[in-house]
């Protein structure tokens, strides 16, 4: 069974869980998953950090607006992401750091869609705190 709990203080705001848009809830949940998974340590938060940043920027980048999650998981947003930034002259390694972030949370977003089909409810119930 699931705990439910506040999602990771995503941009830092106020925000309760009915008010974030579900961009902003998906990538919550998503940066808290990636510092419980580092152990909670000062270096994950760090990492975390970097990934928020990165992830942020390919999705504005990206114009992708609602249905971030379905939009995320097409097959033809790597390549998209790949010629974004061959067309902004960025270097190999920086290409590969944004690709590793995007990976990493199309792999949550992968698991979280999982985990909501096994349970039989809509993916973004998961997204919401019990008051």
């Amino acid at each position: 069974m699931c705990h439910q709990h506040q999602p990771y203080a995503y941009k830092q705001t106020n925000q309760t869980p009915a008010q974030m848009t579900e961009q902003d809830s998906c990538l919550g949940w998503f940066l808290e998953y990636l510092v419980v998974r580092g152990g909670n340590t000062t270096a994950a938060r760090k990492s975390t950090q970097k990934h928020q940043r990165q992830v942020e920027l390919l999705l504005q980048r990206l114009h992708l607006t609602g249905g971030v999650m379905r939009q995320l998981m097409a097959p033809s947003i790597p390549m998209r992401v790949v010629d974004l930034l061959q067309k902004e002259v960025m270097m190999p390694k920086t290409i590969s750091s944004y690709s590793c972030s995007l990976k990493k949370l199309c792999r949550f977003l992968q698991f979280h869609r999982d985990v909501a089909s096994c349970l039989r409810i809509p993916p973004t119930t998961l997204n919401t705190s019990a008051s």
